[in-house]
């Protein structure tokens, strides 16, 4: 229900619910290859909840989503010295 994007209505966004610095601790998990190939990616040990939101209808700024509550394991994107999550990359499939 929320404007996501910047400029246009972002497709589709996910918010986990959980403190930046356990997120940012899954960075220091062993890599996995990304869906676009790049080995900077990295799987949580846990699921944890998340909210996806998904466009339904509107043209920016009145975007409009539909959300669901997942409880699920991610998968960010990380890359720097210090190590930062970029971006977030999907959740698995199989959990709820």
């Amino acid at each position: 229900r929320k404007n996501m994007g910047f400029g246009h209505c972002k497709p589709q966004n996910t918010f986990l619910h959980d403190s930046f610095q356990n997120v940012t601790a899954v960075c220091e998990l062993l890599s996995i290859t990304c869906k676009n190939g790049l080995h900077n990616c990295h799987q949580s040990l846990k699921p944890v909840n998340m909210t996806d939101c998904r466009l339904t209808s509107g043209n920016y700024p009145q975007c409009r989503y539909s959300t669901a509550a997942k409880y699920k394991f991610f998968i960010i994107a990380c890359e720097g010295n210090p190590t930062i999550t970029i971006s977030f990359s999907g959740d698995i499939k199989g959990s709820t």
